[in-house]
């Protein structure tokens, strides 16, 4: 989980200064919202449930992880 911790502490003021900056058609958060509930929610299904059955070994385990809680929390910083 430190993966995604790490992430976030790089995404959040990259997110926040872009998202003051971009107006979309849509408002100016909205868009960002959209974008990040659609990352958030694949990515908390695959932290939490069982891993695909291609990864055979705890090393490729370990990187599924660190991916899914990365993006999960770059997902989380635009929501």
């Amino acid at each position: 989980m430190l993966a995604g911790q790490v992430t976030d502490g790089f995404t959040t003021p990259l997110v926040g200064f872009f998202s003051d900056k971009i107006n979309c058609k849509h408002g100016k958060r909205n868009t960002w919202y959209y974008i990040g509930s659609l990352l958030v929610t694949p990515t908390f299904l695959g932290i939490f449930l069982r891993t695909p059955g291609f990864l055979k070994s705890e090393k490729a385990e370990g990187i599924w992880y660190c991916i899914m809680a990365s993006l999960f929390n770059i997902g989380w910083a635009f929501v």
